[in-house]
Formats: structure tokens, C-alpha cells, sequence
């Protein structure tokens, strides 16, 4: 409801405006004239004290009217994501879902929707035509938790399509952190993802997945959750979590510590060991490089183990982990040599 009355005084000076219901009340109870369809004038007329209290009550009642009507209004705006109100798509024949219960960040179950296979083949769910309010900005909120395949690049996206029309179809990518969540919590990720319908009426809200298994529960606005703590410590803003990622960031020796235990495990039993030589062009301890000796080299399992280790740590661990189990690996580090020095080392003497 908007204020589109125009109100003036006695004496024909516009003092603003008002609501049509408002303005209605006030002629009712003599206070004003309609001038015309858009306008009243307030009357000079003095009120009785009781005409007073009845037009103050009159006035807010009406104001705790518009306010519930307004509130209404904001709460018709907001689109939850309801499981049943979903259903597989009928126009993609390779689409693998179904609705199911799962245990949500809480601990608690929650209705959801698993979509997808991590194949590379495409599933899709969509909801029915919804008739939405034209020119009028809507807002989506959800819970998604991905599964991402290992061999491929997972997709998971939010379609909007407007009357029918797939050409022109809203896209939002959800994988890859390519949009920000509002909040994620042991893996859960919650989107609040707006868009205005713009000339558009019927609407279709679909998602897409691909290489991945991505489950979807309800959700409210972030503010419900601000007592549950965050993890979001570990997004990335717009960054793929990718192998080359991984290899920039610990692209030098003191970050990477697999290779810090691998050298120092060499470093510690080339002192024992009797087919060690000294390189006299650089006066450091070294071996052999030919590659038929490679397997003499007692070092070189112990350095491929390692490179399997970084290998299978890029594809199994969870961004958001690495940094403590980096941490944990470090501290561990010196423990172990020293360890090995301390039973090795009496040996030797």
C-alpha cells in the first residue's frame, strides 16, 4: 500500500500525503474533504475530545494494519525451499534423485533432495510454474551440501526460468565457490540467492548437477543462525579448488612439508649410509643420478611415498582442514626425527 493521497490544510497547502484507507477514515469522521480522487483538505473545524480519542484510535489501528499488511508483503517475497514441492525432471532422461531424509548440520533429520551421481551425466529437478508478482525482487534460501566427484569438475547450478523461456534462463553456479554462501556450517552451505522477475509472471526453479551429489534441505534467513559458529574460514573467494591452487600455495620447501620430511629422513641416515660420497665440486653430500641406481637409493620409496601422499591429500582433503592438518604434520616432523636420531644415533656410537 502506498501513501499517494495528497493532503492539504484549510487553506488549500499541500502537507503531504497519506494512505487511501487513512484518508477515508478522516473524512468519515470530519476531519477532512475530498477535493478530489487524489487529494483531501483537513478541515479548520475544531473536534470534541471524544471525536479526538476515537480518530486516535481510528488512526492506530489503521497503522497496525499497514504494518502487518507490509510484513505480509515482505514474507510472500521470500521463496523456502520445500522438497515436495520439487520433482524430477521429465525433459532430462538421464536425471538421478530422489527425496530423502538426511542428518542436517544440526544433527537433526531433515527432508531433502539428493541430486546427481557424480557421472558426468546431467540431473535436474525443478519445481511447477509458479505465478510470481511481476517487476518484483524475490529471494530463495537454502541448504546445500556437495559431493564432489574426484575425476571431474563438479557442477551444481540454480536455474530461474522465466515463461518457458530457456534460451534466457537466469544461471547461478553454486560449485566452485563461484558465489559467496551466507553461511557454512560442517560442510552445509546456506544461499539466500535473489533476483527480480523483471515483466516475467510464470517462473520455474530448477536445479542442475553434474559430476557431483549435491543434497538440499530447507533454510531460513542467516540471521536464524547467528548463534551457530561459522566455518567459512576456509572460502576462497572465486577460486576453484584445483591441484594447481594447492601447488601455489605451497610451492617452496619450508610449506611443503612432505618434502621437509622426505629430506630430512635423507639428510639424517646419508650419515650412515656407506655408498655416500662426497661431491667436490660443491662440497655437499649427494648420490648418484643415473637412473639404474635409482633403486639402490634407499631414500627414493620413502620420496615417492611422499609425493603419493601430497597427491592423495590434494584429492581427499577438505580445503577447509588442510591448514590444521599441515599444522599437525609440522609439529609432528621434528618429533619423529628426533626420535630416529635419538635410537639411530646411540646405535651408531
Amino acid at each position: 500500500m502506498e501513501k499517494n493521497i495528497i493532503v492539504t490544510d484549510s487553506s488549500g497547502r499541500r502537507i503531504g500525503l497519506t494512505y487511501p484507507k487513512r484518508a477515508h477514515g478522516m473524512v468519515k469522521n470530519n476531519r477532512a474533504e475530498f477535493i478530489s480522487e487524489n487529494e483531501i483538505r483537513l478541515l479548520a473545524a475544531p473536534m470534541t475530545e471524544a471525536s479526538s480519542v476515537k480518530s486516535t484510535r481510528e488512526e492506530t489501528k489503521m497503522s497496525d494494519q499497514e504494518k502487518n499488511t507490509t510484513a505480509s508483503a515482505e514474507d510472500r517475497h521470500k521463496l523456502f525451499f520445500n522438497a515436495r514441492e520439487w520433482s524430477i525432471c521429465s525433459d532430462v532422461s538421464s536425471s538421478k534423485a530422489e527425496r530423502t531424509f538426511v542428518t542436517d548440520f544440526e544433527g537433526n533429520l531433515s527432508e531433502a533432495y539428493c541430486i546427481g551421481d557424480k557421472t558426468q551425466t546431467v540431473t535436474e529437478i525443478a519445481t511447477k510454474q509458479l505465478i510470481l508478482e511481476k517487476n518484483t525482487r524475490y529471494t530463495l534460501y537454502f541448504w546445500t551440501k556437495i559431493d564432489k566427484s574426484i575425476k571431474n569438475e563438479a557442477v551444481c547450478q540454480l536455474q530461474i526460468v522465466y515463461n518457458g523461456d530457456f534460451e534466457n534462463k537466469r544461471v547461478y553456479v553454486l560449485s566452485n565457490n563461484n558465489i559467496r554462501p551466507a553461511k557454512i556450517i560442517d560442510g552445509w552451505q546456506l544461499y539466500e540467492i535473489p533476483f527480480v522477475t523483471e515483466d516475467n509472471e510464470y517462473t520455474q526453479l530448477r536445479f542442475s548437477v553434474k559430476s557431483a551429489v549435491c543434497s538440499v534441505i530447507p533454510g531460513k534467513e542467516a540471521a536464524c543462525y547467528a548463534s551457530l559458529p561459522d566455518d567459512d574460514c576456509g572460502y576462497n573467494d572465486g577460486a576453484a579448488d584445483s591441484s594447481e591452487d594447492f601447488d601455489e600455495c605451497f610451492a617452496d620447501d619450508q610449506a611443503n612439508p612432505f618434502k621437509n620430511i622426505s629430506d630430512s629422513f635423507k639428510e639424517f641416515f646419508g650419515q650412515f649410509d656407506p655408498q655416500k660420497r662426497t661431491n667436490d665440486e660443491q662440497g655437499k653430500t649427494a648420490y648418484s643420478e643415473n637412473k639404474d641406481n635409482r633403486t639402490n637409493d634407499p631414500f627414493a620409496s620413502l620420496n615417492e611415498f611422499a609425493r603419493q601422499i601430497k597427491r592423495d591429500v590434494q584429492r581427499e582433503v577438505n580445503r577447509n582442514i588442510r591448514n590444521d592438518v599441515y599444522s599437525d604434520i609440522r609439529a609432528m616432523k621434528d618429533e619423529i626425527v628426533n626420535e630416529l636420531k635419538n635410537t639411530f644415533g646411540n646405535n651408531n656410537k
